[in-house]
Formats: C-alpha cells, sequence, structure tokens
C-alpha cells in the first residue's frame, strides 16, 4: 500500500507477502520501495515488478515530479524516451529482477556507457 505524507514529504509502502509483513520509506516510492527490497532479500523474496529489475530506474522529472512511481528501462549506450517509461509496481516482458546494489550498479553503467560520470 504506497502512502504519501506531505506533512514529513515522506513516501511508504507496506507489503503484505503470505506471513512476512514488510514497510519501507523514502523521499520517493521507488526509495520506498527499495527498502522494502532490502527486508525482502533477508527472507529470499524478490518483487517481480519493474521497479525490481535490474534495467529500470527512476531519473529527472519521473523521479521528482511522479514521486518515482514511474521509471525508465535502459539500455547500454542509449538515451531514455517516452515509450522506455514504465510504473514501477508493474509487470511486463523482460523484468529482470535484481538486489537494490545490482540495480544500481546497472544505472551507473547506464551512465557511463553515455559519457557520464556517475555521482553516488
Amino acid at each position: 500500500v504506497p502512502r504519501r505524507d506531505r506533512g514529513r514529504g515522506e513516501c511508504s509502502i507496506a507489503l503484505k507477502c503470505g506471513a512476512c509483513e514488510v514497510a519501507g520509506a523514502g523521499p520517493d516510492f521507488f526509495e520506498a520501495f527499495c527498502r522494502v527490497r532490502e527486508s525482502l532479500a533477508i527472507h529470499r523474496l524478490t518483487p517481480q515488478w519493474y521497479g525490481a529489475s535490474r534495467n529500470v530506474f527512476p531519473l529527472g522529472m519521473a523521479r521528482g515530479m511522479g514521486l518515482g512511481l514511474k521509471a525508465y528501462r535502459l539500455r547500454l549506450g542509449h538515451r531514455v524516451g517516452r515509450n522506455d517509461l514504465v510504473g514501477i509496481f508493474g509487470e511486463g516482458p523482460g523484468i529482470d529482477p535484481v538486489s537494490v546494489e545490482a540495480q544500481r550498479e546497472f544505472w551507473r553503467e547506464w551512465l557511463r556507457s553515455l559519457g557520464f560520470t556517475p555521482r553516488d
């Protein structure tokens, strides 16, 4: 259940999967989902949504104005376009679920493939 606390400027997600209940919070829903994924990893569970896929990451307005509910499918050496935008809780083809760190590493690799130096 995604929720936004406007007063605190924080987004939170609570997820129940069988007997496992986890929650996470962050400045946007993508970061809150990352906290949930880290908690799920302890139980050896990985969500099968775009937001957990190796090559999906929120950028620019999708992150700022969209609160991280949408993210881009990244391809090494290619800039993103409108057709690359997916919902982080969406399902579909090409999902490659990985750890939060593996996903961030792919994002850094994507930046380097475009000639940028990633700042962590």
